[in-house]
């Protein structure tokens, strides 16, 4: 009886990890939903950060490095990005596929006006399907068997990215209406692609403290401008936000960047964006 258990239980473990030989970790979770996207249920996948969380606040812990040294697959944007995995990382690149986002060829990149690289390179579909596309190539690689359903969730994922796409620019095909502002410039890359551009911005960065001389600046363009809205993040700052203003009340709106308000599954990165783009709309028509 007990051999008969015990060939039941290595029976179980080996089909599940025949069906869990890609295992993803990423820094944040907009990368998680990419790589749902092409691994679907043939992987496991799992971000550190809670998108609840800002990444600025974030704290390695145990189960994570444990999940880091189970894994075969780890993504991050950039090393300038989430200097909290740097070393762990680099560490484990020496026997795991690490995937840098900001280097994958064709990756168009953007910089802030320090010079700094801005982070939020998932926030433009065609650097979401080169990451798509270098998740297939890599868990592939670590699962030969199950490669033609990754290239068939690739292929599924392209052809929904390219909709998507259509969709938001017939929405801001129209020449937008009203001004609007964003508590900093979060939203570069997608505001690149569909040709929007916000008038004032609270904060060059969100870590820093506005002088009085950008203090008096904000408050100066916001009654000369009029904004329609401020777009803001779940952990934007309420009494940064009412000292900027210097008293001007300004319909918000939390833009979800880091995908915390959508499914978790293999849709997750699309919701995301069409729900970016009605956010958008909802302030600037």
């Amino acid at each position: 009886m007990k051999t008969l258990w015990f060939t039941c239980l290595l029976l179980c473990m080996l089909t599940v990890s025949a069906h869990a030989r890609v295992d993803i970790v990423t820094s944040i979770e907009p990368l998680a939903l990419i790589a749902k996207a092409v691994v679907g249920d043939y992987g496991q996948i799992r971000s550190l950060v809670d998108p609840r969380q800002s990444p600025h606040e974030y704290s390695i812990r145990p189960s994570d490095r444990i999940a880091i040294e189970q894994a075969n697959l780890l993504i991050w944007v950039d090393p300038s990005f989430e200097l909290y995995l740097t070393d762990i990382f680099n560490t484990q690149a020496a026997t795991k596929t690490l995937l840098t986002f900001s280097r994958l060829q064709d990756v168009e990149l953007a910089f802030e006006e320090s010079g700094e690289l801005d982070p939020h390179l998932w926030l433009d579909t065609h650097n979401a399907l080169r990451l798509a596309e270098a998740v297939a190539e890599a868990a592939s690689a670590l699962d030969p068997e199950n490669a033609v359903n990754f290239q068939g969730n690739l292929d599924k994922f392209r052809i929904e990215l390219e909709s998507a796409s259509q969709d938001i620019s017939a929405i801001f095909a129209n020449k937008v209406e009203n001004t609007y502002a964003v508590y900093h410039n979060a939203y570069r890359y997608f505001e690149n692609q569909f040709e929007l551009q916000y008038s004032i911005v609270l904060l060059k960065h969100p870590e820093s403290q506005a002088n009085v001389q950008e203090i008096m600046q904000v408050r100066r363009s916001v009654q000369e401008l009029q904004p329609r809205c401020l777009l803001i993040e779940l952990d934007s700052n309420g009494a940064t936000i009412a000292t900027m203003l210097g008293g001007v009340e300004l319909d918000m709106l939390i833009i979800d960047t880091m995908g915390y308000d959508v499914i978790a599954d293999a849709t997750g990165y699309i919701t995301m964006l069409r729900k970016l783009a009605e956010q958008f709309r909802q302030c600037v028509y």
